[in-house]
């Protein structure tokens, strides 16, 4: 792919997803995504194997969807992905890329769809390392400071900021984070727990001012006494069928 090519896909990932309206899945989170699937590519020594463009792109075109689904609850979860696809094949096509490559982005992107975890799929290495990326944005403090503070100047309801809450007390409570790679899970441990929980720790007086008692109470015991101690993840090797 011509490097003009490729940089003017990047950028229009970017400027669609700095116009969406969902505080979770903005340009911030899909440029992260991107942070750390190069990250993990490097760590797992898998450069030279991957299709780094493709999966560039996959991680910075997979929630394009939100321009259209916005914060919708009922209906990200169920079709997140294949809309995220469907745009970013109809985009790129228009931005020059070529279709062997647009094939393989949508795949990445639709491979990590799981329908609540419901319905689990095998995965090729580029959507390992995708799937990777963006799930251990499910503990990044840079997202949730960002949301607290939309929150706090009424650019999001604290409707919306007490369903993420909940969310993420029932991602812990049933244990359902899966990843593909050992590393990841180093990662997580090292890295975003301990930042998270002192987060939670430091601000939790702001949290508690635009939530109800009940989810206080839960974040107070659930993440700050007993994370890390209150999740578990596993892993499974990817399996390599593209």
């Amino acid at each position: 792919m011509k490097k003009t090519v490729f940089d003017k896909a990047k950028k229009e990932a970017i400027d669609i997803m700095s116009h969406v309206y969902d505080p979770l899945h903005d340009h911030y989170h899909v440029m992260a995504v991107r942070r750390e699937a190069l990250r993990l590519t490097k760590l797992l020594g898998v450069e030279k194997a991957v299709n780094s463009e493709a999966l560039e792109l996959a991680c910075l075109w997979h929630d394009t969807s939100r321009r259209v689904i916005r914060q919708h609850a009922y209906i990200s979860p169920f079709c997140d992905g294949i809309i995220s696809a469907r745009i970013a094949k109809k985009e790129l096509k228009k931005l020059g890329v070529d279709a062997e490559t647009i094939d393989l982005i949508a795949k990445i992107i639709t491979r990590n769809e799981t329908y609540l975890g419901l319905f689990p799929r095998k995965h090729f290495l580029e959507s390992s390392i995708f799937s990777d990326a963006d799930a251990l944005q499910s503990f990044s403090t840079e997202r949730f400071r960002n949301f607290l503070s939309y929150v706090e100047v009424g650019r999001f309801s604290k409707r919306v900021f007490a369903m993420y809450l909940l969310g993420f007390l029932f991602l812990l409570e049933r244990n359902v984070v899966k990843f593909n790679h050992a590393e990841t899970i180093e990662i997580m441990h090292e890295e975003y727990i301990p930042e998270l929980k002192a987060y939670f720790e430091k601000n939790f007086d702001r949290i508690a001012k635009l939530t109800l008692w009940p989810i206080q109470k839960l974040v107070y015991h659930k993440i700050i006494k007993r994370f890390p101690e209150s999740i578990s993840v596993s892993y499974t090797p990817y399996f390599i069928s593209r």
